[in-house]
Parts: C-alpha cells; sequence; structure tokens
C-alpha cells in the first residue's frame, strides 16, 4: 500500500482497510520519521493530484507536530527538533512555503497550518531565521508588488503567520521579527477591505496584535 493509498483508504475505506492503512501510516511516522514527513509535504504540493489526498496529507504532516495533550505536544515538538535531519527540514519548509501560491483554497489553508505548527518549533529554538526565515519568507510573501503574487497566497500567508503567533510567546520573536510581522499586517491591510476583514472574521488578527501589544 504505497502513501496516496493510504491517505485515499484514511478518508474513503471501509473500516477494515481504514485500519490498515492507519497502522501502515503510523508504523511510517515511527520507524522513518523525516522520509514520511518529506512525502506527505511533497504530496501536499502536488497539483496534479486530488485535493482531498493533498488535504489529507497536509492535516497529517500537521498532526505529527502537534497535539492538544501537552506531553504528547512536546514530544512531537522534541522529535522534530532534535531527531529530523536538516536536509529534511529545509525541503519541508520549502515544500510548505510553495503550496501558499496553489490555486486550491484547501491546500493554501493546510498549508499555513503547517507552517505555523514547523514555525512554533523553530522560532524558539532559533531555527528557520534570518533572510531566508518563516518571518522574513512571510513579509516578501505579502509585500509582493501587486500582481507578482496572487491576493489568495498574500492571504494565506498572513494566516500561517496567525497560527504561528497563536503558539509563540512574546520572548520567541526578536525585534526584526515582531516589526516584519507588523509590516505584513499593515501592508495586508493596504490591499483592502475583503482581504483584512477575512482574517478579523476567522479570527487570526486578534492573536497577532495581541501578540504584538497592538491595537486596530
Amino acid at each position: 500500500m504505497d502513501l496516496v493509498q493510504m491517505l485515499s483508504a484514511i478518508q474513503q475505506g471501509d473500516n477494515a482497510t481504514r485500519q490498515q492503512a492507519e497502522q501502515f501510516m503510523k508504523q511510517a511516522e515511527e520507524s522513518q520519521t523525516a522520509p514520511f514527513m518529506a512525502a506527505l509535504v511533497a504530496e501536499l504540493g502536488k497539483e496534479e493530484q486530488t485535493v482531498i489526498i493533498r488535504q489529507q496529507a497536509g492535516l497529517y504532516f500537521k498532526n505529527m507536530l502537534h497535539a492538544e495533550d501537552d506531553g504528547i505536544r512536546e514530544a512531537k515538538e522534541a522529535r522534530w527538533r532534535d531527531s529530523i535531519d536538516d536536509g529534511t527540514k529545509v525541503a519541508v519548509r520549502s515544500g510548505l512555503l510553495q503550496c501558499l501560491l496553489s490555486p486550491q483554497e484547501q491546500v493554501r489553508s493546510v498549508a499555513a497550518q503547517g507552517i505555523g505548527a514547523v514555525a512554533a518549533i523553530d522560532l524558539p529554538s532559533k531555527q528557520w531565521t534570518g533572510d531566508t526565515g518563516v518571518v522574513a519568507q512571510i513579509l516578501q510573501c505579502v509585500t509582493a508588488p501587486e500582481g507578482s503574487v496572487p491576493e489568495t497566497a498574500k492571504q494565506a500567508a498572513l494566516k500561517a503567520c496567525g497560527y504561528m503567533c497563536e503558539e509563540l510567546e512574546e520572548e520567541h520573536l526578536d525585534e526584526t521579527q515582531r516589526n516584519q510581522i507588523l509590516t505584513a499586517i499593515v501592508d495586508g491591510i493596504k490591499v483592502g477591505v475583503k482581504f483584512i476583514y477575512l482574517f478579523l472574521y476567522e479570527g487570526v488578527l486578534p492573536p497577532l496584535c495581541s501578540h504584538l501589544k497592538m491595537h486596530f
């Protein structure tokens, strides 16, 4: 059973097939964690693949990094931070950012969640920073000249920023990163009413503003 078959079975298979697929996925997660993560993000990025498979791949990846239970979440974060090689991390981060450009809204949305989950682990450890870091990349996307980046990508980038900031403490961002986030928000507002109302409605801007001690 390959990855696509497993993702399909989890979503649409009968109980027996679904359980078998879940077992295969769990085994892959435990025994081949890094290549499995890379394969999930690669599947998310395939425009020729069905949206439901891509979405399932992205959600499974995100759930490999995040959990509601504090103990489980800490173990997942430690696994990414300490056990995943740098090459895989670079490929995963790049793949997630590329997915923000997808014409499929579901793909952009789950990619934003994935970016937020990775950044919430990386930034406290001073990883994924600098000119090629997540905050700088989000700023670059949101402030790109009109017509050079789809508005939908800018929306997804700001949404990723919201997911990221929901999980971070103030000390996890330095002054440069805080200023970059502020710039991204302000430039997003300039895009227009429809753009900014989307984030006010979905609750993305309030945690950003609170995090930066800002008021609109």
